[in-house]
Formats: structure tokens, C-alpha cells, sequence
């Protein structure tokens, strides 16, 4: 698993240019989020394979209340879908997201979040080209990316920071900007200590500029 720098989720230019070459030449006019969901590779999709997806898709584009069978012995649905933008309820523990985000030339890349649900949730983002080639895989674990409220000063948010072995964060896209939101929490905590973290717990919003979450 890759680490990237706390602040900035990025795909270098060389690496973006290698990969352009791989590209379907009709992905760069036509690419949809519902094109990514259909083709996406099986072994990304955990235990939904093309025949379950595409089940999914037709419950969800007929309307239906009806949830999907899965292989453990659950349910799957597809709760939101926009050109640009999916989201799936694998199980009761787990959904993913997909996004197509802008380049800085004509192709889009694919944005895929799998976020594992309980009481401490912790997401996976990876970025792929439009046909599925992967380029960055990360989990945020990072102190660095929490702010310090308004009404704290410097020094108690310091000493927090210095008591804190280990930050999770829930990540989610946005449906309609290029929007990754990160959502902190803070596991192996002292039951007296989760109200006093409980200020920490603030949202931060990292903006795609082409290149880059920052």
C-alpha cells in the first residue's frame, strides 16, 4: 500500500502521461460512472462479480425496492448513481463509491472509495485510469491532517495531538463537486477521553485540481 503526503492525494505528471496511453479511445469522450461500475474488474468489486453489478444496476434503474443476493449470504444495493458518480451498499460493513474526476488533459480518471463501516470506520481511496489501470492506493492514518478548533488553544491542541498513537479516517466523495471529505476518529481510547476528543472531530475537505486532492 502506497503513503502519500498528509495533505495532497496526488498522481505525478509522469505517471499520468505513462498511462494515457493505456486509455479506450472511446473513454475519453464517453465515460460515465455507469460504464466504471460494468467494467470493473472483479477482483476490485470484492465479492460482486459483472453478473451481481449488473443486477444491482437494473433493481436500481427499474426502481425497485428489492436488495441483491450476495455470496455471504447478505444483501447488496445501489443507492445513488450520476454521470459522474456511484454509491453502493456492499453489506451491512462495508459500501464503495465511485467518482470520475477531471484531468488536466481530455481523459478523466476513476476515484474509487471502499469504506469499511463500525463503530470506527476507515476507507481505502485508490485512483484508476478509465479502464481500470491502477495508479495510487492509500488509507489516511495521518495526526497532521487535524485541525485545531477555534476555541482551543495552541497548546492543548499540541498535547492531544502528542497523546494520540493513531487517527482513522472515513473518507467520502462528493456527489456533485470534486470533493474528498475525511472524517477523523480515534481508536484504543480511555472511555473519559472520548468526550474531550470529541472537539477533533472536525471534517476536512480536499479539493481535486487535476492532479491532486489537496
Amino acid at each position: 500500500m502506497y503513503r502519500i503526503r498528509p495533505l495532497a492525494f496526488c498522481i505525478g505528471k509522469k505517471c499520468l502521461a505513462a498511462f494515457a496511453m493505456l486509455l479506450f479511445s472511446a473513454t475519453a469522450s464517453g465515460q460515465s460512472a455507469r460504464d466504471a461500475w460494468l467494467h470493473m474488474p472483479d477482483s476490485l468489486s470484492s465479492f460482486l462479480d459483472a453478473a451481481k453489478r449488473a443486477e444491482m444496476l437494473s433493481s436500481y434503474e427499474m426502481q425497485s425496492e428489492e436488495n441483491v443476493a450476495n455470496p455471504l449470504h447478505g444483501t447488496s444495493r445501489l443507492d445513488t448513481l450520476t454521470r459522474s458518480y456511484l454509491k453502493a451498499t456492499l453489506s451491512g460493513s462495508s459500501h464503495i463509491e465511485l467518482k470520475l474526476l477531471p484531468t488536466n488533459g481530455e481523459d478523466s480518471l476513476i476515484c474509487m472509495v471502499h469504506t469499511f463501516d463500525g463503530p470506527l470506520a476507515e476507507s481505502r481511496i485508490r485512483l484508476f485510469t478509465a479502464d481500470w489501470q491502477a495508479l495510487s492506493d492509500t488509507c489516511y492514518t495521518s495526526k497532521t491532517l487535524l485541525q485545531k478548533p477555534d476555541t482551543m488553544t495552541a497548546e492543548v491542541f499540541a498535547g492531544m495531538l502528542e497523546s494520540l498513537s493513531l487517527v482513522l479516517w472515513r473518507a467520502a466523495l462528493a456527489a456533485d463537486s470534486d470533493t474528498l471529505q475525511l472524517t477523523p476518529s480515534f481508536p484504543l481510547q480511555f472511555v473519559e477521553d472520548k468526550e474531550r476528543f470529541k472537539a477533533l472531530v472536525v471534517q476536512r475537505n480536499l479539493n481535486w485540481d487535476g492532479s491532486c486532492f489537496k
